[in-house]
C-alpha cells in the first residue's frame, strides 16, 4: 500500500482586472463573457461597484477593481461572471493569461484585521493574491 500523502491540487484562471495580475477558483466561475453594455452605476457605499449586467434572464451586479478614476469599459475587456454563496457578480477583467494548477498547501490563508481574510497562492517566488467573490461587494 502507497503511504504517499497525495497532494489535492486547485485550479485558477490566472487574470488582470486591475493593475496587479490575480486568481480566480474555477469553480467560482459560471461563465467568462466579452465586454458587453451594462447599466453602469455608481455607489459612494460600494466604490467597485461599477453597475448590472442582464445575464441569461438575471440582473447581476458588476464589480470593478481599478483603483481612482474610472476608464469607460472596453470593448477588448471582458466580464467573468463569478459564483458566491448568495448571488452572481460579474467582475470587470482587463487581460486573461491562462489556466494554472496548484497543490493545496500552496494556498494560504491571511487574517487582515476586522474579520477580513485574503487568500494567496505562493509558488516558485510568487505570491498571487485570490479573489474571493463573497468580499467583492462589500465596501
Amino acid at each position: 500500500m502507497n503511504s504517499e500523502k497525495r497532494l489535492h491540487t486547485l485550479q485558477f484562471l490566472n487574470c488582470r482586472p486591475a493593475e496587479e495580475e490575480r486568481l480566480v477558483r474555477l469553480d467560482d466561475i459560471v461563465e467568462c463573457i466579452p465586454m458587453v453594455q451594462l447599466d453602469e452605476q455608481r455607489r459612494a457605499d460600494t466604490p467597485h461597484y461599477r453597475g448590472l449586467l442582464h445575464f441569461r434572464g438575471r440582473v447581476v451586479p458588476v464589480v470593478d477593481l481599478q483603483q481612482g478614476p474610472r476608464p469607460p469599459l472596453e470593448p477588448k475587456w471582458f466580464l467573468l461572471v463569478l459564483r458566491s454563496r448568495t448571488q452572481e457578480i460579474a467582475l470587470v477583467v482587463r487581460e486573461v493569461f491562462q489556466i494554472s494548477a496548484y497543490d493545496a498547501a500552496d494556498c494560504e490563508s491571511i487574517c487582515i484585521g476586522a474579520e477580513e481574510e485574503l487568500t494567496v497562492v505562493s509558488s516558485h517566488s510568487r505570491m498571487l493574491r485570490v479573489i474571493e467573490p463573497e468580499m467583492l461587494l462589500s465596501p
